[in-house]
């Protein structure tokens, strides 16, 4: 391929222009080329981190630069400006793109421009910078001023009968195994002199799966008897596929089936997946290297793509509130946005979600007029998943089910709520509870080394023990029953407890949880019981509580594990006596 040096005056406008900003473009693959750009020329706008972008403005001035030139440069830098404000977007870098390199008088007042208009870099991409580009990506100087269109069409001609199994050209002759390799190795070489695609080969003995690989745009795949070949083919840079575009045209059956024909509508409209059975449609394919052709009896998929850069934005978070009866926000959560994708017919699909994926919220707009679905999902299943993931979002989804609609608000600054997504449903109970045991758990394992998860079931015990346990470990005292039970006295200064006295007793116990048949110890309590003494037989002594309402009071504690206190309510005894206890208070 030849590395001459490109003639950049000898072009005219449109020539230059566009094949400097494919230039541009395979140096910035994210890049996409706008003709005409806000100025009326040909502008690339590169993505630069969220609603920021690179812009890169084309002129072909090749003889000289003067006020005339000047003025134009000025007006396409305001131009551009301009539509970044009115489209919410920032301007992170401005390039002007030339084939003549600066002077310092213009240099100096166009960077004054830059600077008043805020833009924080700029720079000035002359005759050495475009000799650079052209060094780099040789293949579209062939291509698109050297006659390399032709020539490619012929290779990747060759390349398409080898794939299909058709004789050797001039041969008249049946490939060979030796000749297919030796051939796909000349041909792979020439076929990645494709500027806009590249290709790579393999075969196996399966045919093809769907892949999610950065830059692939299709696979071909042909069968060889046992073997199955495989092409796939990239595109080298985003502008690639508006340059040199993959056209499918589909003939889809919907007929007896509703619930495809409401998938196809959607994907029509709003750009949503979509999977056409083979029974319903066939397809004419337009691929790189004239690997398509007709498919009858085809099963197609179509999965979403993000929408590209160009036009607004939906923002890249918001936060949505429930409000209640009164219109008071009672609970926000802040969504992150994950995808967002268009349709043929123009409408828009958005999806935002909460980090753990358990609240989201799709709007799909049609727009002449304008009309808004919403679509807002809960899933509150929390089976294994860690309660500080969880906390903020089984929360607001507690809030949601008690709240009578939702609100949604810009993340940034004051909330401004702007409208409602209605939610009526009825309360669901099992919500409520998960939400309560996430919060319990989230407590406690700020006071626990163990690793907690909630767990795949509970039982009514299991439940009451770990909210209790939250609630002590808040320091908090939690109240309970208890059930009758016997102590034996081990204490040398023996309190005299007599059948039918009325004490006080003071029990110290282990604080533990169970999750999942795994015990977790988490410290230690006091029990305050008031008793009845039901019987002392010896050193034995039954514990009844002291009327059929009486409770235990609980608190954090420290000291010896099962160890009881007594103390008598009448004149009889008065001192406490330290007690070993194995059937403590429930």
């Amino acid at each position: 391929m030849s590395t001459e040096r490109v003639p950049w005056s000898r072009l005219d406008s449109g020539e230059f222009e566009h094949t400097v900003a494919m230039l541009v473009c395979a140096d910035h693959p994210l890049g996409q080329k706008f003709t005409p750009g806000p100025d009326g020329g040909i502008d690339v706008f590169v993505p630069d981190g969220d609603s920021q972008r690179k812009v890169f403005q084309v002129k072909n001035f090749p003889l000289k630069f003067a006020n005339a030139e000047f003025r134009q440069v000025r007006k396409s830098l305001r131009a551009v400006a301009e539509t970044s404000r009115q489209e919410g977007w920032a301007i992170t870098e401005w390039h002007l793109v030339i084939p003549r390199d600066s002077s310092p008088g213009y240099r100096a007042r166009i960077e004054e421009e830059v600077k008043s208009l805020g833009i924080p870099t700029w720079s000035w991409m002359g005759l050495t910078r475009l000799d650079i580009f052209a060094a780099r990506h040789p293949e579209l100087i062939d291509y698109y001023l050297k006659g390399g269109k032709d020539r490619l069409a012929d290779q990747l001609a060759d390349l398409t009968a080898i794939i299909r199994g058709d004789t050797t050209l001039g041969s008249g002759t049946r490939l060979q195994p030796a000749d297919v390799g030796d051939r796909i190795r000349i041909l792979q070489r020439a076929a990645n002199n494709d500027p806009h695609y590249r290709y790579h080969f393999g075969t196996s003995d399966c045919p093809p799966h769907q892949v999610d690989e950065p830059w692939l745009v299709a696979v071909a795949a042909e069968q060889h008897g046992p073997m199955w070949l495989h092409i796939k083919v990239y595109a080298k840079f985003a502008a690639a596929l508006s340059e040199r575009p993959i056209t499918t045209t589909v003939q889809v059956d919907v007929t007896g089936d509703p619930a495809l024909a409401e998938s196809f509508e959607q994907f029509l409209d709003f750009g949503t997946d979509l999977t056409i059975p083979s029974s319903a449609a066939s397809a004419e394919l337009n691929l790189p290297g004239g690997l398509g052709g007709t498919i009858d009896s085809a099963e197609i998929h179509f999965t979403a793509i993000t929408a590209e850069a160009g036009g607004p934005e939906p923002a890249s978070s918001i936060t949505v509130g429930v409000r209640d009866a009164t219109g008071d926000v009672v609970a926000e959560l802040r969504l992150e946005r994950k995808s967002f994708t268009s349709g043929v017919r123009g409408g828009q699909r958005t999806v935002w979600a909460d980090r753990t994926d358990k609240v989201e919220l799709a709007l799909r707009t049609r727009f002449e007029p304008i009309e808004v679905e919403a679509d807002f999902r809960m899933n509150w299943d929390a089976y294994s998943q860690l309660p500080g993931d969880l906390i903020d979002a089984v929360s607001f989804m507690d809030a949601v089910d008690r709240g009578v609609s939702i609100g949604l608000s810009p993340s940034h600054g004051p909330r401004r709520y702007s409208w409602t997504v209605p939610y009526p449903h009825d309360r669901n109970s099992n919500l409520h509870l998960t939400a309560r045991l996430v919060r319990a758990l989230n407590v406690i394992q700020q006071h626990s080394t163990d690793l907690l998860r909630i767990p795949s079931a509970l039982s009514a015990g299991e439940l009451r023990h770990v909210f209790e346990a939250a609630t002590l470990l808040q320091g908090q005292a939690a109240s309970t029953t208890w059930s009758p039970f016997e102590f034996t006295i081990d204490a040398t200064d023996r309190p005299t407890l007599t059948a039918g006295s009325r004490i006080n007793v003071a029990v110290t116990q282990r604080l533990n949880i169970e999750l999942d048949g795994e015990e977790h110890h988490l410290g230690q309590v006091a029990a305050f019981l008031d008793a009845v003494v039901d019987s002392v037989d010896g050193d034995t002594v039954a514990l009844s509580p002291g009327d059929p309402d009486a409770r235990a009071t609980r608190v954090l504690a420290e000291g010896e594990e099962y160890r009881v206190w007594v103390a008598a309510t009448d004149a009889e005894s008065k001192r406490p006596a330290p007690d070993g206890n194995r059937d403590g208070p429930t």
